[in-house]
């Protein structure tokens, strides 16, 4: 009899394509877009906050507010976009749909 070959699931450069026919890299990307722009919000309000908080006044609270929406966004873009991508390989991988990919 031939050998008996076993599909390992392969996960990294290939092209992974989630169930729903969505290419994981894709996935990624809507994820980091969407982060950064909750990011960009959250730290609109919350530079503000914290600003008016630390009684920084005048020409230093533009540059506070910019200072923390930069951060926030590179954060929220970066945990969105790795979460995604990750969700994603699972599902490619798994084959499924369900809890366990989150």
């Amino acid at each position: 009899p031939p050998p008996r070959t076993v599909r390992q699931p392969q996960f990294g450069a290939q092209d992974t394509t989630s169930i729903r026919g969505i290419p994981c890299h894709a996935c990624a990307t809507e994820g980091a877009i969407k982060g950064a722009l909750i990011g960009f919000a959250w730290g609109g309000f919350m530079g503000q906050w914290f600003g008016w908080q630390d009684n920084v006044k005048g020409r230093p609270l533009p540059v506070h507010i910019a200072r923390t929406v930069a951060v926030n966004s590179i954060g929220f873009s970066a945990f969105c976009g790795i979460y995604q991508g990750l969700h994603c390989t699972m599902e490619a991988g798994r084959g499924r749909q369900d809890s366990l990919n989150a």
